[in-house]
């Protein structure tokens, strides 16, 4: 279930950091400061929800919406944010009050091997703003996301096949499983690498990963809103998928 309504919430919030505003123009004001960090968080990497007691989604952003949409142990089923196994609902219950009451908590949701991290976060002035109560934030999905990893190996002056390369084993896969799944030999792969290595100014993979763990988590939307239909995507204002002909770099 993709709901848009679901990016709308932020739009409303109130900051307490903000009371002293009023008048028709400081309500203005604090709208047109939602409407911005909404369009923000959308652009993020990581999924980010609030929710209130209930578990009903407040707001949540577009990779949120498009991730626990999918087979992950949390997801939002309508409205409201839902655990697949039976054991992580109650679970989840707790956290969520726990982060109502003001305790910060986080949890493993699902099994071991597809564990799903998650931090629940307090909402300064709760009370204000409706029935939130806990701001959600997820873990990232992918160490190195398209987008963030596409300026890197441009900004490194990567050819496209060792940016492929680089991808893949920045999912984890050792060179010879790269070799694997881009059809090359092992010795090729290895030389791909190493001009990877020697065109980020590093002198080990290691070290490479560490600083493509540190990419600012910025997402694409076209990758997002294309999974979420042509209609969501025009409410957005954006063409999916491709870009700015003949700007394939700018398609963000």
């Amino acid at each position: 279930m993709f709901d848009d309504r679901m990016g709308a919430g932020l739009s409303d919030w109130r900051s307490p950091a903000c009371d002293a505003d009023a008048g028709a123009a400081g309500s203005a004001s604090q709208h047109s400061l939602g409407t911005a960090l909404a369009g923000i968080c959308d652009e993020l990497a990581f999924a980010l929800a609030i929710v209130n007691r209930g578990r009903g989604v407040v707001y949540a952003n577009l990779t949120a919406r498009k991730r626990l949409g999918e087979t992950c142990a949390l997801m939002i089923d309508g409205a409201a944010l839902r655990a697949r196994r039976p054991s992580d609902a109650a679970v989840l219950r707790r956290c969520i009050e726990a982060a109502h009451d003001g305790r910060r908590q986080w949890h493993a949701f699902g099994s071991d091997q597809r564990a799903l991290h998650v931090a629940f976060l307090p909402l300064p002035g709760a009370a204000d703003v409706g029935a939130a109560a806990a701001a959600l934030v997820f873990e990232r999905f992918n160490l190195c996301n398209n987008i963030s990893g596409h300026f890197f190996a441009r900004t490194c002056g990567l050819t496209a096949t060792e940016e492929r390369v680089l991808a893949h084993l920045s999912s984890g896969l050792d060179v010879a499983a790269v070799a694997a799944v881009m059809c090359m030999r092992v010795s090729t792969a290895r030389t791909h690498m190493r001009s990877v290595l020697r065109k980020t100014g590093h002198r080990s993979m290691r070290t490479l990963l560490l600083q493509i763990g540190k990419l600012p988590p910025v997402a694409s939307r076209h990758e997002v809103l294309a999974q979420a239909g042509d209609d969501l995507a025009a409410g957005h204002g954006l063409c999916v998928p491709g870009g700015t002909p003949g700007k394939p770099g700018m398609a963000v």
